[in-house]
């Protein structure tokens, strides 16, 4: 009897303590950034790298991170971004800070979400409304096991590419969830230490009832994600229609790559890095690149036809 009423209460005052008051403490690993530069049309940083990179934890009760999955049963982790004018939103640049895959399923992922807003959400204050992401517009799983977790964010930037780009001129919002990671396998990425965010309240999590609400109202952590959108900002117009390329090869390649689509249509061509600067730019490409001039590591090749982007691809020089 003695037992029961034990277990009994044991169970209580965990339930309990799963509504309370997030909690977190900082782990004493920290990220680093070394001669990052930001252009125009390859990816908003906003102001994350002004301060130093942290990654926090969930108390110890909860194991799990405040930036990633827990024993809350967090769903997903979300940053909000502005542009002023209209933008092609083509990917995502997320730098992960922790992994796990004690699971051992290889095909335990983690899938990167572009979305869209809505004026419904909770943010500081109990009746503060907030622009909180809504409906996924874009997504791609990538496995678990690819995710780099370097603190170096030159070699740990995961990037990337959606099949096709989406556009907004105003406010949209980039993140991960955990629906396609397997039981017992942990993600987390870095951000700003806390008190050091760009703007107040633009990072998100979706809870375990799958609403949505602040890190700040949360977690008490004023703080960006280090996820971060790939945009072509030279967008005029929105287009819908996307080219379906039939070859990229070789495949790697050395010295020069072929490329050739469905309706022959000259390309205009960007090569991006796995930071997702931009690397060069080809216009009119008819046949074949010369890409001797690059070093030898991960690209991606992004295509358009005329006034139409729709295809991004890796691309190994060796």
């Amino acid at each position: 009897m003695n037992r029961t009423f034990l277990a009994l209460a044991a169970t209580l005052i965990i339930s309990a303590q799963l509504f309370a008051q997030k909690t977190y403490y900082a782990t004493p690993k920290s990220g680093t950034v070394n001669n990052l530069i930001q252009q125009a049309t390859d990816t908003l940083f906003g102001n994350f790298f002004n301060g130093t990179p942290a990654l926090y934890k969930s108390q110890p009760l909860f194991p799990g991170y405040a930036s990633g999955n827990n024993a809350f049963g967090d769903l997903a982790k979300v940053q909000v971004y502005s542009v002023s004018n209209i933008c092609a939103v083509e990917g995502i640049i997320m730098w992960a800070g922790y992994k796990n895959q004690s699971s051992g399923d290889v095909n335990s992922g983690v899938r990167y979400n572009l979305y869209d807003l809505k004026s419904t959400a909770t943010g500081q204050g109990a009746t503060a409304l907030k622009l909180s992401p809504d409906s996924v517009i874009r997504t791609k799983t990538i496995s678990l096991s690819t995710i780099d977790t370097s603190s170096v964010f030159e070699n740990g930037a995961n990037i990337v590419l959606f099949d096709t780009p989406a556009y907004f001129d105003t406010l949209f919002a980039v993140g991960f969830d955990f629906s396609a990671l397997s039981q017992g396998d942990t993600i987390a990425c870095y951000t700003t230490t806390n008190t050091d965010a760009d703007s107040s309240e633009n990072s998100w999590e979706q809870v375990a009832d799958s609403s949505w609400s602040t890190m700040l109202n949360n977690w008490g952590l004023d703080i960006d994600f280090a996820i971060f959108p790939i945009i072509d900002g030279n967008a005029t117009s929105i287009y819908t229609s996307a080219i379906q390329p039939l070859f990229i090869y070789p495949n790697p390649a050395t010295d020069n790559v072929s490329i050739r689509i469905s309706d022959n249509k000259p390309l205009n061509i960007i090569i991006i890095d796995n930071t997702g600067k931009t690397i060069t730019t080809y216009n009119n490409v008819t046949a074949s690149l010369t890409i001797n001039s690059l070093p030898a590591g991960m690209y991606y090749i992004i295509i358009n036809s005329g006034q139409k982007p729709g295809y991004a691809q890796k691309l190994i020089i060796q």
